[in-house]
């Protein structure tokens, strides 16, 4: 049984701190079979990066665990071999649209590469499936059944205040069709299948008035005026300006402060307007694949 390793996607690193990856990472390694990564991941991870750095030129526990089978890549492309052929794939697919190799991996870039390459001669990587199970259509599939049901899911209503927040925040039904039958649309027209996380989170964007770089997408910008949005609704301009000066001052790196509001059974939690973390562990969520398989 594969344990799919999502500390490594930086639209999660606003809510983790170094030390969440860390844990997460040995466990995954000591408990696990193995760990599978998606392909872009490898480059793009901040918090990946600042693991290989924190090694001081000595191999890192994500370098050894890979060239002992012990961290998997998973490719859309059933043609890829290895990690740096997968690279080059990504960059021609992806071209300027999208900022495939982040500053802080640019370093490291060719000793993930060899480590993983390393890995893979001894075991074989797993392939996202393709069709009507694609991932893009897996998860275009699961959003709409999670968003656009009459009532929020189940496991959102832990307690009275989770309970409040949902109630409130699933009248607001813009961000749950709209936004989410635009990013399908846009999906489609690039040519992919389903639905593109990315295509949504800039659609949510949109909606809030952001208009954020398709390359370099930056959800501290969406959360930010979501906050603000809402304290506008609130108390007007000026508490709208209280808190973006506040989030700026904070650095807005999202960590401790926001993640504190989200978190389950917290009191401040009826605060916050905006979809809670119920589906986003502190610990980075686990999901298991089969070999050759989509996750499920």
């Amino acid at each position: 049984m594969l344990s799919l390793f999502n500390a490594t996607d930086d639209c999660l690193a606003f809510f983790l701190d170094q030390s969440d990856f860390e844990e997460s990472l040995v466990l995954n390694t000591l408990f696990q079979d193995r760990i599978v990564v998606h392909e872009s991941n490898f480059f793009n991870s901040t918090l990946l990066a600042t693991h290989v750095k924190r090694a001081r030129g000595k191999p890192s526990l994500f370098e050894l665990a890979s060239r002992r089978c012990l961290v998997i890549p998973a490719f859309r492309d059933h043609q890829t071999q290895s990690l740096g052929h997968a690279y080059e794939g990504m960059r021609n697919v992806y071209g300027e649209s999208f900022v495939l190799l982040h500053p802080e991996m640019q370093p490291y870039r060719d000793r993930l590469i060899a480590s993983v390459d390393a890995g893979l001669e001894h075991a074989k990587p797993i392939y996202w499936s393709g069709g009507p199970d694609s991932l893009g259509e897996s998860y275009y599939s699961l959003i709409r059944q999670l968003l656009q049901s009459e009532s929020p899911p189940d496991y959102a209503m832990d307690n009275a205040e989770r309970e409040q927040v949902f109630a409130r925040i699933w009248e607001e039904k813009e961000w749950r069709f709209e936004c989410v039958e635009e990013a399908a649309h846009r999906t489609k027209s690039k040519g992919k299948g389903g639905l593109q996380r990315l295509e949504l989170l800039l659609a949510l964007s949109r909606s809030l008035g952001v208009d954020q770089d398709r390359g370099n997408f930056d959800p501290k910008q969406l959360i930010s005026r979501y906050e603000g949005e809402k304290a506008f609704r609130r108390g007007g301009p000026d508490a709208a300006l209280s808190v973006w000066v506040t989030q700026e001052q904070e650095g807005l790196k999202g960590e401790r402060t926001l993640r504190n509001l989200l978190l389950p059974g917290n009191p401040d939690t009826q605060r916050v307007s905006g979809p809670p973390r119920g589906s986003i562990r502190r610990r980075g969520r686990r999901r298991r694949v089969e070999s050759g398989a989509s996750a499920r």
